[in-house]
This record gives C-alpha cells, structure tokens and sequence, in this order.
C-alpha cells in the first residue's frame, strides 16, 4: 500500500498568556530547546503580591481573632454563632489568598512540554493581552506521520503495523508505527487517515 504523508511534530503549542499585562521578564531562546516547567516569560505581578500581603496580614489577624474566641467559647462566654462568624471570615481569608496565589501564577508562562523554542513575537517591555501570540514550542523527537489510504484497505491495516517511508530528495528510508487509526472512513475522500510514529535523532 503506497501513500502520500506529512510530517507532524509529535506536540506543538502556540504560547498566549492567560492574563493581561506588561512583560517583565522574558526567557525566551529562539531555537533552543526548552524542558516542561521552565519559566520562559514573567508579567508584572506587583498589584496581585501587594494584594497577597494584604491579606495574609488580615488572616493573621483573623486567626488571632479564632483563638481568642475559641478560648472564651470554652467557657461559654461567648455564643457558637460569633465563633462562627469568625472562623468564616478567616476561612474566607484563605480562599482569597489561594485566589490571588493562582492569579500570580498566571503572570508566570512556562513550558508545557520538553521541545524547541520557536520565533518569538513579543520583547521584554511590552503590554500583552491574552491574544497575544509570546512564540511556539515544537516537540520534533518522536514525530508523527499522518497519511490516508483508500478505504478497500482498512482491513489490511493494524495498530502497531510497521511501515516504511522516504521524505523529499532523499532515497534512505526510514521505518515507524502505527499507533492510531481513525475509526471512521471519510465520507468526502472516501479514505482511511492514519497517524504512525518515528524516532526523530
């Protein structure tokens, strides 16, 4: 069975924040490769740590506040409901705090994936939204080969199958995969589209 395919990178990601803001630190190596995590741009975050000092000042004092009156609830010098009506408002305390911890997390733009860096499209300096493109990561080993066959040959093809490819001007040939098929035939081509996988070093 012979067909035409494409190479794909194994994962590709195009990078946009999830908040608005102005760059402040920005790690991006075109070119380079780049593992999961590491931090690759940096938006100012001064409000969301001012409002993080805040309030973990004010929990302080909330939690205080529990204690004196858990104290006093022990001796009954105090009713259950005003016991409560603290506790709450610390409670609720530490769920704004954990907000604002997720939020400066967002001013942190990391990598999802081991890959390389593609262009860049933004510099240190600038003020983003979340529909501004930052730049790509491409995962290029392993890679998949997406290819279609007329469907008189779904049977004949299996998962784990091994197949055989050549790429453009160049006559050395190069084995990989099947590792997922398409359950359904395309009703407008009327073929099968197929995806195998290759060690890309």
């Amino acid at each position: 069975v012979y067909a035409t395919g494409t190479l794909l990178a194994n994962e590709e990601v195009m990078l946009l924040p999830e908040i608005s803001g102005k760059i402040v630190g920005l790690y991006i190596h075109e070119g380079s490769p780049v593992r999961k995590g590491d931090l690759l741009l940096k938006i100012n975050d001064a409000d969301f740590q001012a409002q993080l000092k805040k309030m973990e000042l004010q929990l302080k004092i909330a939690d205080e506040k529990v204690a004196r009156l858990k104290q006093l609830l022990n001796i009954q010098g105090i009713s259950q409901e005003e016991y409560d009506i603290a506790l709450n408002q610390s409670n609720t305390t530490k769920a704004d705090i954990d907000y604002t911890k997720a939020q400066i997390a967002k001013t942190e733009l990391r990598a999802p994936f081991n890959g390389i860096m593609g262009l860049k499209y933004v510099s240190e300096g600038s003020t983003i939204t979340t529909s501004t493109r930052i730049a790509s990561i491409q995962q290029v080993n392993p890679i998949k080969i997406d290819f279609s066959v007329p469907e008189k040959y779904a049977g004949t093809l299996n998962q784990n199958d091994n197949i055989i490819f050549t790429v453009s001007e160049s006559n050395k040939q190069y084995k990989a995969r099947i590792y997922a098929i398409e359950p359904k035939i395309d009703q407008a081509t009327r073929t099968l589209q197929i995806r195998a996988l290759t060690d890309n070093s």
